[in-house]
C-alpha cells in the first residue's frame, strides 16, 4: 500500500516520504529548501541513482534559488554506487576502468601456463595474446560480481573447500593468486581496489 506523504521516525532515522504528487526530484528540492531556507545546502550530501539525476537536481535547485532571489550553496551530490567513499576515508584512490583493466591483464599474464589451463583450457587456433586479453576481461567482470557480494576470490575458494559450494576450489585459488597480483600492481601505482578498501573499512569499523 502506498504511504501518504509525510515525515516519520524509524530506527532512529528521520525519514521523509516524498509521495507521488510531483516528479521526485522536484519533491527532493522542496525538502532540501525547507531544511535550509537561506539556500545554504553545503552541509548536505545527496545520493541519487545516476549522475544524470544528480545534474538535474542541481539545475532545479538553481532555478528555485533564482526564483527566491538568493544565492545557492549547493549540496554535495553523488551516486548510490559512490556513496560509500563519502562514509569513510580511503587511503588511496580507486583506479579508473582503464587502469583496472590494464592491471588485470598484467595479473593474468603473470600466471603460470598450468594455472592458465585451470582457468580456461587452451583453444586451438586462437592467438595466445588475444586469449589472455579475453580471459582478463572475464576475470575483471567476475571480480566485480564477487566483490559486490562482499567477497574476495580467496573467500569463494574457502567456501568451496567447506563444502558450501561446488568443489571448484582449485580454480578459485588461481583466481586468488591473480587477485593478489592485481592488488600489488594497484598499490605500486598508488591506487587501491575500491571493493577491497570498502571491506577493510567495514572490518576495521571505519565507516
Amino acid at each position: 500500500m502506498a504511504q501518504s506523504k509525510g515525515t516519520f521516525e524509524r530506527a532512529g532515522c528521520h525519514l521523509t516520504y516524498l509521495g507521488w504528487e510531483k516528479p521526485i526530484l522536484d519533491s527532493a528540492a522542496d525538502v532540501l529548501f525547507e531544511a535550509a531556507p537561506v539556500a545554504d545546502l553545503s552541509s548536505c550530501l545527496v545520493a541519487l541513482p545516476a549522475a544524470r539525476a544528480a545534474r538535474r537536481l542541481i539545475e532545479i535547485l538553481l532555478e528555485r534559488a533564482e526564483a527566491r532571489g538568493t544565492a545557492l550553496r549547493p549540496p554535495r551530490v553523488t551516486t548510490v554506487g559512490r556513496l560509500p567513499e563519502h562514509l569513510y576515508s580511503p587511503g588511496r584512490p580507486p583506479p579508473g576502468s582503464v587502469v583496472a583493466g590494464a592491471a588485470w591483464r598484467r595479473a593474468v599474464a603473470s600466471l603460470e601456463p598450468e594455472e592458465l589451463k585451470i582457468l580456461a583450457p587452451p583453444q586451438p587456433g586462437l592467438d595466445p595474446d588475444a586469449a589472455r586479453r579475453s580471459l582478463a576481461e572475464t576475470v575483471c567482470a567476475l571480480h566485480e560480481r564477487v566483490s559486490a557480494a562482499g567477497l574476495a576470490f580467496r573467500d569463494v575458494g574457502e567456501k568451496c573447500r567447506s563444502g558450501f559450494l561446488f568443489a571448484d576450489d582449485a580454480r578459485w585459488d588461481v583466481l586468488a593468486r591473480a587477485e593478489r597480483e592485481y592488488h600489488r600492481l594497484l598499490k605500486a601505482g598508488g591506487w587501491s581496489d575500491r571493493e577491497a578498501a570498502r571491506r577493510t573499512a567495514l572490518r576495521e569499523d571505519r565507516v
